[in-house]
């Protein structure tokens, strides 16, 4: 855990809750591992769209079918999950963006990591996947390290 996590809570169904375990089993790591990695994907994902101008095709998209779409918590189950401040600035920048609130944000970009990693079909590729993920973490902590090491050194 980074030293400026904070904690991000998030109401998703029984069902969401379920699928998520079922990828923590098969990929041998944690619930909030998981989450985490679905979000910070999910975050990479919508910054490339906006870079490549398919962020306004989807917006518009959404705002079709908004209407249609309930925004119910009822029989919602809390999942809570740790991440940085940098996470937390891009979801509340993208959020206003969107016009959808945080916890809108977090739960689509749930539920679309859900359904993406369940589309593997070799679930040693979605293993791949997490350890590749992990190890940008790894990376990004000792770089954040270093940084402050940096800063504090030369103060």
């Amino acid at each position: 855990m980074a030293l400026f996590d904070k904690p991000v809570t998030i109401k998703i169904s029984q069902e969401a809750l379920d699928r998520i375990d079922h990828l923590a089993n098969v990929l041998e790591v944690s619930r909030h591992q998981v989450a985490k990695n679905l979000i910070t994907t999910g975050l990479d994902d919508v910054k490339t769209f906006e870079r490549l101008g398919f962020l306004r095709i989807a917006l518009a998209l959404r705002d079709i079918q908004k209407p249609l779409e309930g925004n119910s918590f009822l029989g919602e189950v809390p999942l809570t999950v740790r991440l940085d401040l940098d996470n937390l600035g891009q979801l509340d920048k993208f959020s206003d963006r969107f016009d959808l609130n945080r916890q809108q944000l977090l739960r689509n970009l749930l539920k679309v990591g859900v359904e993406e990693a369940e589309t593997f079909s070799d679930l040693n590729q979605l293993k791949l996947s997490a350890f590749i993920l992990r190890m940008k973490e790894v990376f990004t902590a000792l770089a954040k390290a270093g940084e402050q090491a940096s800063k504090v050194s030369e103060s």
